[in-house]
């Protein structure tokens, strides 16, 4: 008696006026429930009754209720919070019978999306206003749309329902179809892509296309300078971005991460389009704890912090007590490193933190010691004194190298030892570009074929005069083509050694017919020097690996490598591996394992990776470029392109071949040492 006197007195509390239109003024069973079973204050339970149609509510039983809770309860094995949780977001739960809805309901999810028991709980929990949608009108024919629609197997569908209970409620016709279709063609997806973005952010399903995804996509397009492809690219890379808040999370990451390593927007840029996922990042409890402990455990300064993230963003996903910290001890262990030669090391080489210490690593180093019978003082020499020698194939790299100073060289076992532990750089050099053609022409001129690998470290013009061979012998050497050569993009190369006078001035490019002014008519290049001054000012160069089947392609890497103190990039998806993109355009496998990380990074690139940057490019390719694309970089030079007509404000530069653009390339570094 006194209970209900108290309970009615809470009621009393509630002011009429806060009632919902339609609720019951009485209280019936409903609420008595909620107070007394269920521990809920006054204002909930007048809440949760008021939800109900008034003609449930006032027929609605205690024993009923019991029937209801304890069945959900025991089905589910809930707790009564997380019964009370259920009962106040979703109250009509109550009137619903367990024989005639509930108990097939639950048959129904659980066979038609293969949930086990945990899963099931999971999924009723989250959105139990499931239980209240028709099987037939609602549930079975959102699911057929949504697997026909994606193209969806069963674990996908799965996977998405139990990421987003709710689209199950979701209109397929005003809702979810014409969000998809916006989509598509915002992304340009094919039904690939759009089942890769949908399943990798199935939440997107629910933000709205006018007030969320249309500014996010546009912000980051505008933020990143992307085209549409790239743009494309980063979310089917990392569908949840488009659930980050701009203000909340992308802006202050990305200013925090630019001020953190003092990078310029090329370098942001280039850490993004790498790793889009660091943009989900957490600054406090992540980035900047591994950032620090990375500073502290080498010892680094400011420019070398941002040059080992620089090399390899990924870092920044990967855990520090796992991965990071085991694999530092385990290279200063193995090699007895102090801490500055193990700060060089990975400064050296940023994409150690790639390699797996059991997979990769350690089978290499046995694999090394034992084919050149090094003791542990000399592995440790070799590794120390060349780290990129880590990063070399044993199949396609080191092993067919080793064998030619054997076979074709005639050394010893114990010559090669020692030549490679007093130079482990040699095993980064070219049996294409390199060993193979000094071998033959010192075999034409009668000279010591033991010097190829003496001088394997110096530039092919100080090996020609020490060797006293012509230069011109050992090009030509290099530009033979081997078994299987395919004709480049440009077909003038086939024909042509040279195709201009050693030193001749190439002709300024205009950009490709279709973006030329009509009304103004094309001028005359400047005829002169001003080719030879500039190949020669470049910090970097970015190449296109389409030109790789050209047969001067390595020797002009060569030359940058060799003159400009720097390795080369190549152009693709940051994504994507530097090595196969080579050998998809027509590289030697040979050349691609030998040259990378030593020629070239192993990374391509999208953009420039600095400010005085140059593109080295087919003709096909640029033309196909978006001109923001092209326009980012200093200098382009477009190869096989149209060489009569110039504009020399545009940047650009046409060469007929590679093998022209190699020889001014020397003359430019030539004409620069000359006056220095």
């Amino acid at each position: 008696m006194m209970m209900l006197l108290l309970v009615a007195g809470a009621a009393a509390l509630v002011a009429p006026g806060s009632r919902p239109s339609g609720a019951v003024a009485c209280r019936g069973a409903a609420y008595d429930y909620c107070v007394q079973a269920l521990g809920c204050t006054a204002a909930e339970a007048t809440k949760a009754e008021g939800a109900l149609l008034p003609n449930i509510a006032e027929s609605m039983t205690r024993t009923q209720i019991d029937c209801v809770c304890d069945w959900l309860q025991s089905s589910l094995d809930l707790s009564d919070a997380e019964l009370k949780k259920m009962f106040l977001t979703f109250p009509h739960i109550l009137g619903l019978s367990v024989e005639a809805t509930l108990e097939p309901k639950f048959d129904w999810l659980q066979k038609r999306l293969d949930l086990g028991d945990a899963q099931l709980r999971k999924l009723v929990m989250t959105r139990p206003q499931l239980l209240g949608l028709s099987i037939e009108d609602n549930l079975a024919p959102t699911l057929e749309w949504l697997q026909t629609r994606l193209d969806l197997d069963e674990s996908g569908l799965r996977k998405m329902v139990l990421a987003v209970p709710s689209l199950l409620g979701y209109s397929v016709e005003d809702n979810m179809a014409l969000k998809l279709e916006w989509l598509r063609r915002r992304l340009d997806l094919d039904d690939a892509g759009l089942r890769k973005v949908v399943l990798g952010r199935p939440q997107l399903l629910g933000l709205s296309v006018e007030d969320n995804v249309a500014p996010k996509l546009d912000w980051l397009q505008t933020r990143f300078d992307l085209d549409d492809v790239q743009l494309r690219k980063m979310v089917l890379t990392r569908p949840q971005l488009l659930g980050l808040s701009i203000e909340d999370n992308l802006a202050p990451t990305l200013e925090w991460l630019q001020t953190r390593l003092d990078l310029d927007e090329s370098g942001l840029r280039k850490m993004v389009l790498a790793v889009p996922s660091l943009l989900g990042y957490s600054v406090e409890d992540n980035m900047a704890l591994k950032l620090e402990w990375l500073r502290r455990r080498l010892d680094l300064d400011d420019a070398g912090l941002r040059k080992v993230v620089l090399g390899r963003p990924q870092l920044l996903g990967l855990s520090v007590e796992d991965n990071v910290a085991p694999k530092l001890d385990w290279l200063q262990t193995r090699f007895d490193l102090d801490d500055v030669q193990l700060r060089k090391m990975v400064l050296t080489l940023p994409s150690l933190f790639n390699y797996s210490v059991e997979a990769n690593l350690e089978p290499k180093l046995h694999w090394l010691q034992t084919r050149l019978d090094l003791d542990g003082e000399q592995l440790r020499k070799v590794v120390v004194a060349f780290p990129p020698l880590l990063g070399l194939s044993v199949e396609n790299n080191m092993e067919p190298k080793l064998c030619f100073f054997e076979e074709e060289l005639g050394l010893s076992p114990s010559e090669v030892r020692a030549s490679i532990v007093s130079a482990p750089s040699r095993l980064g050099r070219s049996l294409k570009t390199r060993y193979r053609p000094r071998l033959e022409v010192c075999r034409a001129a009668g000279v010591d074929a033991s010097l190829v690998l003496s001088y394997a470290t110096i530039v092919d013009e100080k090996f020609c005069k020490r060797a006293r061979i012509p230069l011109e012998a050992l090009r030509a050497a290099q530009e033979k083509r081997p078994p299987g050569y395919r004709r480049p993009l440009c077909s003038k190369e086939a024909d042509i050694t040279v195709a201009v006078a050693p030193c001749a001035p190439a002709a300024f490019l205009v950009p490709p017919r279709p973006r030329r002014r009509a009304a103004a008519p094309p001028r005359r290049a400047l005829k002169g020097d001003s080719t030879i001054t500039v190949l020669h000012q470049f910090e970097s160069v970015v190449l296109d690996p389409a030109l790789a089947a050209d047969g001067n392609f390595w020797i002009y890497a060569l030359v940058v490598v060799e003159q400009g103190g720097f390795p080369l990039n190549v152009l693709g998806d940051p994504e994507a591996s530097a090595t196969d993109l080579l050998m998809g355009g027509g590289a030697d496998e040979t050349d691609a394992y030998d040259y990378e990380g030593v020629v070239f990074e192993a990374t391509p690139v999208d953009a420039p990776p600095g400010k005085a940057a140059a593109l080295v490019v087919a003709d096909a390719t640029f033309t196909a470029m978006p001109e923001a694309a092209w326009r980012r970089f200093r200098t382009v030079i477009a190869v096989g392109g149209d060489t009569d007509y110039g504009d020399e404000d545009a940047g650009l530069i046409a060469v007929s071949s590679m093998g022209e653009l190699r020889a001014l390339t020397i003359c430019s570094y030539a004409s620069l040492n000359k006056r220095a």
